[in-house]
């Protein structure tokens, strides 16, 4: 199953694509320009977030 990029008029990437699953083995993608990406913080502001590294 192939992702899908979601792109405007001057070619810029405007929201992708989640392939969500159920336990009866169920696939439902899910277009991220209707998905509300807030939520609650609770760590402290300012830590970086780092690219695991794959040997």
């Amino acid at each position: 199953m192939t992702l899908q990029k979601h792109k405007d008029d001057q070619d810029r990437t405007i929201g992708g694509e989640w392939i969500y699953s159920d336990d009866d083995g169920e696939e439902y993608r899910v277009n991220t320009q209707t998905v509300s990406m807030d939520c609650t913080r609770y760590g402290s502001r300012g830590n970086k977030l780092a690219m695991p590294e794959y040997a």
